[in-house]
């Protein structure tokens, strides 16, 4: 539970606002905050889904699957056997016209598409080089008569968001990992 000289976040207009402890309030139509759920629920919210790309969008082994394919769709495209209309319909009918293709450079990516697919960091040996794409947020939070980033009013979360930032940047050397045998 929230400790009444603590600050506080809480919806308000599309934006966060922000309750000092001495103030008790906000000016501008914003209403004190008094209740903690709003402040874990947007605290949780942010971290969420910071979390969520760590786990998938920007996870190093699903980035290389992200790739794999997209090596998979350029090549099928650049040969032939797909139309940019295939791109557009469904995930399911595009990739049974990339598993059923009959070229080698398509079925070489297809074929390195598995569950048992892995990647590793190799400086030395990369299959390819990749800047993830990665998401955050850092929502406007109204404080006093502006809106600023909650970065700005929370030392601690502008240290997870920036640390979490600095841990993705740069070039990813990627090399593949050969599935075990069985687990295709």
């Amino acid at each position: 539970e929230r400790r009444e000289d603590t600050p506080a976040l809480a919806a308000r207009g599309g934006f966060l606002a922000w309750n000092e402890p001495h103030r008790r309030g906000l000016r501008r139509n914003a209403a004190p905050v008094r209740n903690s759920h709003y402040s874990r629920s947007l605290a949780g919210v942010v971290h969420t889904f910071i979390e969520a790309d760590r786990a998938s969008w920007s996870n190093f082994g699903e980035v290389g699957l992200y790739q794999l394919t997209a090596e998979a769709i350029k090549a099928a495209f650049r040969h032939g056997l797909i139309a940019q209309a295939d791109l557009w319909g469904s995930d399911d009918a595009l990739w049974k016209k990339l598993q059923e293709a009959d070229h080698g450079d398509v079925s070489r990516w297809v074929r390195r598409i598995t569950p048992g697919t892995r990647f590793t960091w190799n400086d030395e040996r990369p299959l390819f080089r990749l800047a993830a794409k990665v998401r955050s947020i850092d929502p406007p939070v109204v404080h006093e008569d502006s809106a600023i980033p909650l970065s700005a009013m929370d030392p601690g979360f502008a240290r997870y968001r920036r640390e979490y930032l600095a841990s993705k940047e740069g070039l990813w050397p990627m090399a593949l990992v050969d599935a075990p045998a069985g687990r295709t």
